[in-house]
């Protein structure tokens, strides 16, 4: 019984990929930019401890200096952490940034890592649709209503495909 679930949870995680670890470099795309204000709610007390014992100040977050990021590791999967923007940079949703990792997330606590650089928005958004919709897709004799939008080539291999989106890839296969 015990060799037949290991052969199960080896089978699960050949699909994912392996969560970034210490000392990793990953592209992960801006999901949340945290202000003062959101910092100041009751489940976020944790973060606004490590925010502040890492040495960000009001005026940082003000400036949204504190993201929350994520990034694919396969379908169905995605890794999440808290990353620290340099001073004087700023980044909106969606927008693809380079971080180190040196505290890696789990699933009781995300980590909080600095970002050490910018990827190019115009060729890598944090997240694409996979799927455009066709709705005259009867008429036109097709047998479905939605069409895949493929990636262009430079994106290849930077992508995973995600809930009917294409989400940054947290480990990079180069092209």
């Amino acid at each position: 019984m015990r060799a037949r679930w290991l052969t199960l949870a080896a089978t699960l995680l050949a699909g994912c990929g392996t969560p970034p670890t210490a000392g990793d470099t990953v592209w992960v795309s801006v999901s949340r930019v945290f202000k003062p204000a959101d910092l100041e709610q009751s489940w976020n007390r944790q973060l606004a401890a490590r925010a502040h014992a890492a040495g960000l100040s009001r005026s940082d977050l003000e400036a949204g200096r504190l993201l929350q990021v994520e990034c694919g590791l396969g379908p169905d999967y995605q890794w999440s952490s808290y990353a620290i923007l340099p001073r004087s940079w700023t980044a909106p949703l969606n927008k693809v940034l380079e971080m180190r990792v040196d505290q890696p997330s789990t699933d009781e606590r995300l980590g909080l890592n600095p970002v050490t650089g910018m990827v190019d928005s115009f060729r890598f958004p944090g997240k694409l649709r996979q799927f455009e919709f066709i709705p005259d897709w009867k008429a036109k004799g097709l047998s479905s209503n939605l069409r895949a939008i493929p990636l262009q080539p430079a994106q290849e291999g930077r992508y995973v495909s995600m809930h009917s989106d294409y989400l940054i890839a947290c480990q990079q296969r180069q092209r």
